[in-house]
């Protein structure tokens, strides 16, 4: 059997490495990790307000307060990959959490090609592993993340 450190070790070390080959994709299109996951979550949705993206990155442990979920919104924002659905033109007032974003033209044509592409390095990655490899192991981690979070709501 491996040892708790050891298991614990392995799992940091994945999270690390996958993250660090993220953030390198993410590296030429200029954008964090928490501006990304923005982007992923109002594409995946549609639309999304703002209260929705900062629910979503505090619960996801991609920020540490809602202050950065902001900055990331902001950022995106003012380089015109997200806009306000409801505001047409006018831009959000700082802590504003009506705002309903969608990605623009310059936002699809920036997150597409770029999905696509991390989307063939977690290929790459898994390339060989078994579809049953891969169920357990996203089993684990979910329950894993279920665990800590029950914990951190302590």
């Amino acid at each position: 059997m491996t040892p708790p450190a050891t298991r614990t070790k392995s799992i940091g070390e994945a999270e690390r490495s996958l993250r660090s080959l993220l953030e390198r994709q993410l590296e030429p299109a200029r954008l964090t990790f928490p501006q990304w996951t923005t982007l992923v979550a109002i594409a995946s949705s549609g639309t999304l307000t703002t209260q929705e993206v900062i629910d979503r990155q505090l619960a996801g442990h991609v920020v540490d307060n809602s202050q950065a979920a902001h900055e990331a919104i902001a950022t995106l924002e003012f380089r015109r990959l997200i806009s306000d659905a409801s505001a047409g033109e006018t831009a959000v007032e700082p802590g504003d959490t009506s705002a309903t974003w969608t990605l623009t033209a310059a936002g699809e044509r920036l997150f597409r090609p770029l999905r696509a592409s991390i989307g063939e390095v977690v290929a790459e990655l898994t390339d060989g592993l078994s579809d049953q490899a891969l169920h357990v192991t996203s089993q684990t981690l979910a329950a894993l993340t279920a665990r800590a979070n029950d914990r951190l709501a302590r």
